[in-house]
């Protein structure tokens, strides 16, 4: 099962891009959403399983980062981040983030990347936090066909 991991403030402006965007990724897949407060309380979610795999908006995910790197995740964000810029409630989740506790990154826009950070670099391998929308595409059609 896929689920997406939204945040219940509807205000935020990212999350109708996330929706749509997930719907145009996963034609034909089952696709759950979970409305969220920002602070989840662990036993009121689902059991989740080994081939379950968690889709997070980056303010729900940055505030429940154990329950995130304890499962099969991936954080949605619209575009790469700015390298040098701090977490912050604006920037909640970043590259850094995503290394240091071992989930990976789906950007909504995958060909933006502001010109700041040709300046910077990670001391890791884009693979190590980020996955493609063809990636993704492929890991789902292999899960798919494994599991029935």
């Amino acid at each position: 099962m896929i689920y997406y991991m939204a945040t219940a403030n509807r205000s935020d402006e990212l999350q109708p891009k996330i929706i749509t965007f997930l719907k145009k990724l996963l034609i034909g897949y089952n696709l759950k959403i979970i409305i969220n407060p920002t602070h989840i309380i662990e036993n009121k979610l689902p059991k989740f399983t080994e081939h379950d795999l968690l889709l997070w908006h980056p303010i729900i995910g940055a505030e429940n980062i154990e329950i995130l790197k304890n499962n099969n995740s991936l954080v949605i964000l619209l575009n790469k981040t700015i390298y040098l810029q701090r977490i912050s409630k604006r920037n909640p989740i970043n590259e850094n983030l995503a290394v240091n506790n071992n989930f990976r990154i789906l950007y909504i826009d995958e060909l933006f990347s502001d010109i700041t950070n040709a300046d910077y670099k990670l001391a890791v391998q884009e693979d190590d936090y980020r996955i493609t929308h063809e990636q993704f595409r492929n890991n789902l059609l292999i899960t798919h066909n494994n599991n029935g």
